[in-house]
């Protein structure tokens, strides 16, 4: 039987969009405490993040009593550590999201066309950069921010500028499933699948994760954190 899969972004991701195939990207930089840098270029302390994926055991074993989409009576937990997400092959994404814009973030709006950000090639790669926890594809559903509150950056990586608005504290993600499970696999940046999970919807209708890369004011005792 048909089903919807939701999966909420939340935290430090990088959207990468190809315009010419639709096709959408998520990246998730390792932020935990034992890779980061403590200090951010401004001598500000940054706070450790953790990424995982979140899902309802209710899914997963259907003995398990429903809870809610958001509040699950028993929620599992998956921390990343160097994997891809693979929900199937890559398919073109309706997109729609209100994020910050690095370039405005970190490029001067007069600096030249050879200072604009762009992405190292070798992030899809089966050695990407150390600095990368996660990546997935999508294979296809719509994408959207919701917008949630004002969020301002500061100049310091682009002098004399000043980039200031309503953002998305999130990003659903939802898929249209035809058939009646969905099994997602997470691999090596090498390829090797490392674990399956098959989800099913226990309530018949929808399947959500939560994806996310959250700092130390989570609350659940993560070791990466004192």
């Amino acid at each position: 039987m048909p089903f919807q899969l939701k999966a909420d972004f939340i935290g430090l991701c990088l959207y990468v969009h190809d315009r010419e195939s639709g096709r959408v990207a998520v990246l998730m930089p390792d932020a935990r405490k034992r890779t980061a840098d403590s200090e951010h270029v401004d001598g500000k302390e940054g706070a450790p993040h953790v990424g995982y994926l979140r899902f309802n055991l209710a899914d997963l074993v259907p003995a398990y009593p429903v809870g809610t989409q958001d509040e699950p009576a028993f929620e599992c937990i998956r921390q990343f550590d160097f994997q891809e997400i693979r929900f199937g092959p890559a398919g073109a994404v309706q997109f729609e999201l209100n994020v910050p814009e690095f370039e405005k973030i970190a490029i001067h709006p007069n600096a030249p066309e050879s200072a604009l950000l762009k992405l190292k090639e070798e992030l899809f790669s089966a050695n990407p950069p150390p600095d990368l926890l996660m990546r997935t594809r999508l294979p296809g559903g719509t994408m959207k921010g919701l917008p949630d509150e004002t969020w301002r950056f500061d100049d310091t990586l682009a002098p004399g500028t000043d980039y200031q608005r309503q953002f998305a504290n999130f990003v659903k993600w939802t898929l249209d499933v035809p058939g009646d499970e969905i099994t997602i696999e997470l691999r090596s940046f090498g390829g090797d699948v490392q674990s399956t999970l098959t989800l099913r919807p226990a309530d018949g209708k929808t399947v959500s994760l939560k994806i996310a890369n959250l700092c130390e004011k989570n609350p659940l005792e993560w070791e990466d954190l004192d």
